[in-house]
This record gives structure tokens, sequence and C-alpha cells, in this order.
């Protein structure tokens, strides 16, 4: 998984007018930290079209490097040890076509980013914490909690080697872009977040947290409450990061940056009103009324654990079903989770009723894939890498998998969850190998489906 892959291109400017119009000639060599040779190549073809480079040809063969092979050359080295940090590492020569005698020379992007404030300030995160009990306040006790948004006594525990997991974590490589890997982590620090007080997380999911999902209607309440109160606190967490850095990048991402700004805000205040609604079911427990769900069951041991949200745009036929990009209406919103059943575990895609437009139509196109014979397990399998970041994999499961299959996830993962990548939410992706190893054998539902 720390393999350093060294790889040389020809490149030429992309962008007329760019700040590297003046170099002809140019060479490109990128340090890469990938599983596989072709994951490095597919990493630098990726940063240097976000630097404004297009690959003309690769120059030499990628070899797998190591740290001595560079001692007594500093570039070299220095690179070497930014891979080894960051995870990717590029060195630029060409020619400046400026110079009265022009001439090969190195240089390097000329808007540099404070890597090491920017890590603070993202760092400084964790200081926000607050209960997001519909009732909190006077009625809270004074210690805010790292509550687990994946259930842990079950979930976790169930796909857990040693009392650890696979979880994404950020990698930074190459100024401040971010790169995502798995990490090992013990299943009491994965997944968790700090937006409920202990008093308040304790009483409010007792019943799933202690119990498997029969399920009742308040279960798929309490799982899917839960996944929104996690977006809710991370929402806040990232618009906090952004204010703090949008500075510090460079001109040409700052408009990028501020629009992913102002739609994290959006998202905020969406989730703001869609919290309000679960609120007054949870008050009201109106739960059998309110809530809708669709339960895919499957009897095999569970191999990763899952809670998330989205809003979706368009179906399992790609056809739309509501335009992300309109910031003046409200959007529908659908959760989506594992959870441990009698006998198996389900996964399952919840919605309140005052979102059942699109969350309906959304489930029936589900219904229409099994219908065209496309297998249900693969398009889940995809469904969730692709949308979630909250997510846990089993140890066993994660080290059993080729490491071209680990690979290829994780490629996935990025250049779909990239904030500057413009990707929307995605059914499908050529590049995920189906070996879920998932087989689900009924469904669950109190919705009219037909």
């Amino acid at each position: 998984m720390d393999k350093i892959y060294f790889l040389s291109f020809k490149v030429k400017q992309s962008k007329v007018g760019g700040q590297f119009e003046k170099y002809s000639n140019v060479q490109a060599t990128c340090w890469v930290k990938a599983f596989s040779a072709i994951s490095a190549f597919r990493e630098s073809i990726y940063f240097l079209k976000k630097e404004q480079w297009k690959v003309t040809s690769l120059e030499e063969n990628i070899v797998q490097v190591t740290r001595e092979m560079f001692i007594g050359k500093d570039i070299g080295l220095d690179q070497f040890d930014k891979a080894k940090t960051y995870g990717f590492s590029i060195f630029y020569v060409g020619v400046d076509e400026n110079l009265t005698a022009p001439e090969f020379v190195s240089f390097d992007n000329s808007e540099k980013i404070d890597i090491a404030q920017f890590l603070k300030n993202k760092n400084s995160m964790d200081r926000h914490e607050f209960c997001l009990h519909p009732k909190a306040g006077s009625d809270c006790d004074e210690k805010i909690i790292r509550a687990h948004s994946i259930q842990n006594n079950q979930s976790l525990s169930k796909i857990a080697a040693n009392g650890h997991v696979y979880q994404l974590d950020n990698k930074y490589q190459h100024e401040v872009k971010t790169y995502l890997d798995y990490k090992k982590i013990g299943i009491n620090k994965a997944s968790v977040f700090k937006g409920f007080c202990k008093k308040h997380d304790n009483e409010i999911f007792e019943p799933i947290d202690n119990y498997l999902l029969e399920p009742t209607a308040e279960q798929i309440f309490l799982y899917a409450y839960r996944s929104i109160c996690k977006e809710i606190y991370q929402k806040y967490k990232v618009i906090q990061v952004l204010k703090e850095n949008i500075q510090l990048v460079n001109s040409e991402d700052e408009e990028q940056l501020g629009w992913y700004l102002l739609g994290n805000q959006k998202g905020y205040e969406e989730l703001i009103k869609i919290k309000k609604s679960y609120d007054e079911t949870f008050l009201n427990k109106s739960f059998e009324k309110d809530i809708l769900y669709v339960i895919f069951y499957s009897k095999k041991s569970m191999n990763l654990a899952f809670s998330s949200l989205i809003y979706p745009d368009f179906d399992f036929q790609n056809n739309l079903l509501q335009d992300l990009g309109d910031l003046e209406n409200d959007k529908d919103l659908i959760t989506y989770f594992s959870a441990p059943m009698n006998g198996g575990w389900g996964y399952v895609f919840a919605w309140h009723i005052k979102n059942n437009s699109i969350c309906k139509q959304f489930a029936i196109s589900l219904g229409k894939t099994i219908d065209l014979g496309q297998p249900i397990e693969h398009t889940l399998f995809q469904y969730m890498f692709l949308n979630s970041e909250n997510h846990a994999l089993s140890p066993y499961w994660w080290e059993g998998l080729e490491q071209d299959q680990q690979s290829r996830i994780l490629y996935a993962i990025n250049h779909k969850l990239d904030l500057m990548s413009g990707h929307t939410s995605s059914q499908d992706n050529d590049e995920i190998p189906d070996v879920s190893g998932w087989e689900f054998t009924e469904v669950m539902t109190n919705v009219d489906l037909g």
C-alpha cells in the first residue's frame, strides 16, 4: 500500500495564456505513492490535467523506487520524501523561451499554498461540539461524546478484526489536493462525531444500539436520524474550515472553492429544514406514518458497514430526478445504511414522507434495475462506494482482495469524491470490481412500488 512509483512524461500546456506558456519541451517527473503501477499512472495523469498539462507521451517505464536509489541526488531525494509524506510529487523541467538564449530550467507552480496552515486549520475542526437533540439545552448533561454514526456494538464489531476496521482517511499530496486512502482504525474511534451529549445519545439510540433491526419504523427512523445528524455536524465543520482556508488556495481554484462553500452552506440549511421534520416525527412518535423504507436482506456475513445520505439527482436508469445545481428550491433527501438483522443484515434506503416525491421514484428505479436483469448486489455495492465516505471495511475482506482490486476501488472513490472534480453522484463505475460477495434474498418495504 505504501509503494512509491517513478514516472516521467512529456507534456504540453493545455490552457492558452496559462502561467506555463513560456516553457516548451516540458518534461514532468512524478513520484507517486500507490497500490500498483497502473494506479500510479492514473493518478499522475489526473494531477497533470489539474495543473493544465496534456500528456503527450510516457518517457520511461514505470518503476517502483526506494529512498536509497536517490541518495546523493538532492532533487530526487526531496521529491521522494514529499511523495512519501503527501502521496504525490511533481518536478518540471522545460525550455524557458523568455531567456535571451533559451535553455532547460526547472520550474514549479508559482502560486503556492500554505500546506502547514491548511492542515492546522483542518485539524482544528474537532474543536466543534454540540448536542443535536431536539430538546438540547438545559436538558443535556455536560459531556459531549464521540457518538458513533455507524452502529458500534453490532455493525462495527461484526466486521472488525481484533477490534479494528478500515476507514477512509485524507492523504495530502501535491499542495492541497486530497487523496483518500484506507486506514486501519479501532472501532471505538471509527465513524465518530461530536454531535450528541452522552445522556441524549444513550436515550435516543438505545433501540438500535442494543437490538437487531427487526425492522420497526422507529428503528428505521433512528438509523436515518443518526445519518442526518452526522451530516449536519460534518457540514458545519466543513463550512468553518472552508471559510478559514479559502484565502490559501490559488486564484484558479478560489472561484470553485467559493462555489463549494456556497453549496455546503445551502446543503447545511437544507439539512436543518429536513431535521425539523424528523424532530417532529421523533417528538410525536409518528414513526409508522412518517417513515418509508426499502430493505434488501442478505444472509451472507457483513463485510462492510455504512451510514450515509444523499439528495438523489439521477435514478438507476439515469433519468434526472432533481437538479442539484438549483440553489433556490428545496431538495428531497434519502438515507441509506447497513443494519444487522436476525440471521443476516440489511441494506436499507429510508426517507421521510415529506421527501416521498423524489425518493419513491428513486426506489422504483431500483426495482426496474432488478426487472432488467442487472445484478442488484453489484449495483448497490458500487452505489455505496461512489456516494458515501462514511463506511468501514472488514480487514478480513479488504486485505483478502487482490492489490489491483483495491487500487481500482480507491481510484473510483478519489475521482468521484474530489471536491474539485465536478462529478455528480454516480450509479455505476467500470473501475469498481464485482467483489462484494453479497446475495440479497428478500426485499422488505412499506412503500407501494407498483
